[in-house]
């Protein structure tokens, strides 16, 4: 995969970055994490150099303050806490709260490991503004010696909504995913790591029974099994504190001038990774007369459809909208107040992804831990931050892992069924090729004639008197290499089937209840080794 680097004037270049393809292979980028750490530390504390940055070193420990509070509060309903120091430095990470694959899960590992390592306070985000789609993970499916991908529902699927507000639909068949996604991954793992995790998760139904916190709660319950220390704090409260409704107040003041830069920088990382999708990897944001979009996201908690925000500053209001039939009148002067008014009245704000990692990278944390998508996605982030902000944006440590379940195909390479082809295809246009000696004479007066012709030097006029000859020959020789071909056909048939089942087994992508109780102790082991 790849990766767009920014630099500190929030021009974009581009480098590689990608997942590991063997089982077992770890990426951690940049390896010195103390280094990181203490620059991360200086250019934070350093003096803000314009004034729309000056909030976010003001804000900073507040913030902090803030945030550690709720994540204690929170993470304390469910399991212990890990020992707080709030004058440590802050590490962060975040994820859905899904059922993710262990490359994703790694995060967890590593951010509790650097923790003790740096003597950090860490915190996992649970971001639960996101969509919550159909509620499956894809399993192994083999029917007959082939092997394709199936589906295990661990609830009933609903409409597309995010999942703070997304409720258990079938709480008897989401009791009972463990039995059944034992059942359907027997015949590859027969201790899938579903039993250990699934009695912490019904352990920890949320009182609403909404369907994400009870799976992120149950996994980080499961977590503090293995000696992993983190809290967690999910986005819809984050989004509830005050400095957040300031970060949101400076961009909608600013809107214009954001939206304009935001989607300058979106055109250059699309130049630089030669991308020509419009809405790749985000959509600009669009600018009205009246209107400038903003990169939040607006509902009403009676109707959680998410929709775009737009933002009108004008005097001593700024008007948030949907440009539909959602419109917030907020003062200047008593923005977060109202902000949080219209919270409680019903209405929800919240952050799009490179928007949440802004945040969490200037305000919340000292290091943040992404993913390959994230830490690919967040270089435009750095540059919008470098010129809406007019500072250097903070370092961020990128993560992943790559576990596969334990089958013969963990580290086979998919064959090249091309090269079959090609071997074919030399067979109908170049039979002579493959066709050895001695042979009897009608070949070799076919194999003659052909060559005959293709040495001939004809005018265009009689070229296709040569092309239709050698046709001819072509046709003439194929009984003779009929048994090869039979034998290629029988070799890629097979080999079909084989991509088949290294596509499937051999993925990395697989959710990590899937995968045998001992995972959590190999990635304990992994993310010691860092």
């Amino acid at each position: 995969m790849s990766e767009i680097e920014s630099n500190p004037d929030g021009t974009i270049t581009y480098r590689k970055l990608r997942a590991p393809a063997e089982h077992g292979g770890v990426l951690v980028t940049p390896a010195d994490t103390r280094q990181l750490l203490a620059e991360n530390l200086k250019l934070l504390n350093s003096s803000p150099p314009t004034a729309t940055a000056g909030w976010l070193s003001d804000a900073r420990d507040s913030a902090r303050a803030e945030i550690i509070a709720l994540a204690s509060s929170y993470t304390s309903r469910y399991r212990n806490l890990p020992e707080i120091n709030q004058s440590q430095p802050v590490i962060m990470a975040g994820h859905q709260p899904a059922l993710f694959h262990p490359g994703v899960w790694f995060k967890n590992f590593v951010l509790s490991e650097l923790g003790k390592w740096l003597e950090c306070t860490t915190i996992n985000l649970v971001v639960d503004n996101d969509i919550s789609s159909d509620a499956s993970i894809r399993v192994p499916v083999e029917d007959s010696g082939r092997h394709s991908f199936g589906y295990a529902f661990v609830d009933e699927p609903t409409a597309a909504i995010p999942f703070e507000l997304r409720k258990i639909q079938d709480l008897d068949s989401f009791r009972d995913f463990a039995t059944r996604l034992s059942t359907y991954i027997k015949p590859f793992v027969p201790d899938p790591l579903v039993n250990k995790l699934w009695p912490h998760v019904l352990e920890s139904l949320d009182p609403e029974l909404r369907l994400g916190h009870s799976l992120a709660a149950g996994r980080h319950r499961l977590e503090q099994d293995y000696g992993i220390d983190s809290l967690e704090l999910p986005v819809s409260q984050l989004a509830a504190t005050t400095t957040f409704a300031r970060f949101a107040q400076t961009i909608a003041e600013e809107a214009m001038r954001f939206a304009e830069i935001y989607n300058s920088s979106l055109r250059e990382y699309r130049s630089v990774h030669r991308i020509r999708s419009r809405s790749h990897p985000a959509p600009d944001l669009e600018i009205f007369d009246d209107r400038v979009e903003l990169p939040f996201w607006i509902w009403r908690k009676d109707h959680p459809q998410r929709r775009r925000l737009f933002a009108c500053a004008t005097g001593e209001s700024i008007q948030l909208s949907d440009r539909e039939d959602i419109t917030l009148e907020l003062s200047r002067h008593n923005f977060i107040e109202q902000f949080h008014s219209a919270s409680r009245d019903g209405f929800a704000v919240r952050p799009r992804a490179l928007t949440l990692t802004m945040y969490a990278r200037l305000v919340l944390s000292d290091v943040f831990i992404h993913g390959i998508g994230g830490s690919k996605y967040d270089q435009l982030t750095d540059s919008i931050v470098a010129r809406f902000f007019g500072i250097q944006p903070p370092g961020y440590l990128s993560v992943t892992a790559t576990l596969k379940l334990p089958t013969t195909h963990q580290n086979q390479q998919i064959p090249r069924v091309s090269d079959l082809d090609r071997e074919l295809r030399e067979l109908r246009y170049h039979p002579e090729i493959e066709i050895g000696s001695p042979v009897d004479e009608e070949t070799a007066a076919a194999i003659a004639g052909k060559k005959e012709w293709i040495a001939r030097e004809l005018p265009r006029g009689q070229r296709l008197e040569r092309h239709q000859a050698i046709t001819g020959y072509n046709e003439a020789l194929q009984p003779v290499v009929e048994p090869r071909r039979r034998e290629l056909l029988g070799q890629r048939e097979q080999m079909v089937a084989s991509v088949s089942s290294v596509k499937v087994l051999g993925s990395r992508e697989y959710s990590f209840p899937l995968h045998p109780e001992s995972l959590p102790e190999d990635l304990v082991r992994m993310a010691k080794s860092q």
